[in-house]
């Protein structure tokens, strides 16, 4: 009995790790971070156009969907912010355009508001040191988001 309850905890603890495995990205994708404090000099003053993600750590580190059971619903990751990861994953456009997430909790932050940022995530690219391009929300899928985000860029 006992060796057969060992084999049970060893075949499950084998398929958790093989769906873990296989349910793993390409690794976890981070870019350079802005607050209210090195925005100024990261992307007003950046000398190649930058696109800055507006949004939270909790929004930006979310990879699949998961139940949450404070609200009780599930709570699917940001179609836009994935696309925007696959992009900087992929590095075809490392040289023509810098990418940041400026981390903030709360829409009442002074960059928020000097720029009207009402919805997380919202993704601006600047060029030159002002808006070249604003898009506030998420796509309802990660394709038509990227294609829309890589269509701005090629116009850079």
């Amino acid at each position: 009995m006992r060796h057969r309850l060992t084999s049970y905890i060893f075949l499950v603890i084998g398929v958790i790790l093989i769906i873990s495995f296989l349910s793993c990205e390409k690794g976890e994708v981070d870019c350079l971070r802005v607050d209210d404090t090195t925005f100024r000099e990261e992307v007003l003053e950046s000398q190649m156009p930058i696109l800055v993600v507006f949004c939270s750590d909790k929004l930006w580190n979310r990879d699949r969907i998961r139940f949450s059971p404070e609200y009780g619903v599930y709570i699917q990751p940001s179609p836009v912010i994935l696309a925007i990861k696959e992009i900087i994953r992929d590095g075809q456009y490392e040289n023509k355009i810098k990418f940041c997430r400026y981390y903030t909790a709360s829409r009442s932050d002074p960059v928020c508001m000097e720029y009207n940022i009402k919805w997380f995530p919202t993704t601006v690219i600047f060029a030159d040191g002002s808006v070249f391009w604003m898009d506030e929300g998420a796509g309802c899928l990660v394709e038509d988001s990227r294609e829309e985000i890589e269509e701005i860029l090629c116009k850079l």
